[in-house]
């Protein structure tokens, strides 16, 4: 039986790709995500106990 690396993590990019333009991009989406995450916990109210939104309570 052969000794196969795993891929996993690993992806092919094309050759013209620039790693700081890709790592800008990660960072934007990531931030995107995150802020739109905040967003929606800020439209929660824990003081309830159960995090339901404003809207439900």
């Amino acid at each position: 039986m052969k000794n196969e690396k795993s891929k996993k993590g690993k992806f092919d990019l094309p050759a013209d790709t620039n790693p700081v333009e890709l790592a800008d991009e990660l960072k934007r989406g990531i931030t995107v995500k995150l802020l739109s995450d905040l967003e929606e916990l800020r439209k929660r109210d824990f003081r309830k106990g159960k995090g339901v939104t404003k809207a439900e309570a």
